[in-house]
């Protein structure tokens, strides 16, 4: 019923264009389409042009893709030690749970879009900053240091620092 509508409204004018996916049914398989409804102009009388692609793989793939990040999210959020993304210009990203425990967080939204630099003792914002300077620019690096946390406790930590490109950006 909504193909049907669809067509209506793009013979009507009311719609430029009308798409939409089904599945399609067979005893070996299951596969999906894509039909692409367009207005056809012949001479003074109007029509469509249906097309139908077929988007089995692209389902396939799709599937996989959401079971592989859905995987990969439980791993790094049962991880027990901290993992972050800190943008180049310093600010948290992402980090998580057991970091936040670290930091002392009750949740990201406590810390997020904020400098990580406010988070390191001041003894060692220098040299943090200097190695993501030089991670930036390519350097996998390792320091150690003190972080004090949102309720004023101090924790060492040691870091693994590894560039990571992301939409173009390090």
């Amino acid at each position: 019923y909504e193909a049907l509508g669809g067509i209506q409204e793009v013979l009507n004018g009311t719609l430029p264009a009308f798409s939409m996916e089904y599945p399609c049914h067979s005893p070996a398989e299951q596969r999906w389409f894509r039909m692409v409804v367009a207005p056809l102009q012949l001479s003074m009388s109007g029509g469509v042009v249906i097309s139908h692609i077929d988007i089995s793989d692209s389902k396939v793939i799709q599937a996989k893709l959401v079971e592989s990040e859905a995987h990969l999210r439980a791993i790094v959020q049962n991880e027990p030690e901290c993992i972050k993304v800190v943008d180049a210009q310093g600010l948290l990203v992402q980090m998580n749970p057991a970091g936040l425990a670290m930091i002392e967080a009750d949740s990201l939204g406590q810390v997020s879009g904020h400098p990580i630099l406010s988070l390191i003792a001041p003894e060692y914002q220098t040299a943090f900053l200097d190695m993501h300077k030089r991670v930036l620019s390519g350097e996998h690096l390792q320091m150690e240091f003190e972080v004090i946390g949102l309720k004023g406790g101090r924790r060492w930590l040691e870091t693994h620092a590894v560039p990571m490109q992301e939409h173009g950006q390090t």
